[in-house]
């Protein structure tokens, strides 16, 4: 097994912070947009212009704003939220899941007592060309080296 594997997208960052600046940027020009054509507070209320602009944001928050990097390095998980890292034990993971619906996969590890980044943590996996919703290849082995880490710790 490598020293060191990396499990995050490269496109993690671009996810993270770029993304999220366009989407709410978008939405709010749009908003501004539909309210100059139509500067009536009424029609403004009326067309659900304030309620798509409070809505816009929760996607980009909910899905990119918590993506970390996560590496692992021997026996641990090397976690980054681009300012911080951390080394938490694979032996700590309690098991992984994915959305596969969702176009970049996020990835949920949970770990059996919290870390600095909390009880769990969302990572994007690397791209890979697959048929339909399968799960990510990254679950099973990360999975593996979990139950391993436990077993040698045990």
């Amino acid at each position: 097994m490598p020293n060191s594997i990396m499990l995050s997208s490269r496109m993690t960052f671009v996810a993270k912070f770029v993304f999220p600046l366009l989407w709410i940027t978008g939405f709010g020009v749009g908003t501004a947009a539909m309210w100059t054509t139509n500067p009536s507070p009424a029609a403004w209320h009326e067309g659900g212009s304030f309620s798509r602009l409070a809505g816009g944001h929760r996607l980009p928050v909910w899905l990119c704003v918590p993506l970390k990097k996560v590496r692992v390095e021997g026996d641990n998980l090397s976690i980054s939220n681009y300012q911080k890292e951390i080394m938490v034990p694979l032996a700590l993971v309690d098991r992984v899941s994915e959305i596969r619906w969702i176009n970049i996969h996020p990835v949920t590890i949970y770990f059996r007592s919290a870390t600095d980044f909390g009880d769990k943590i969302v990572f994007m996996p690397k791209a890979r060309f697959a048929l339909g919703f399968s799960s990510h290849r990254s679950l099973p082995e990360l999975t593996q080296m979990a139950d391993a880490a436990r077993r040698g710790a045990a």
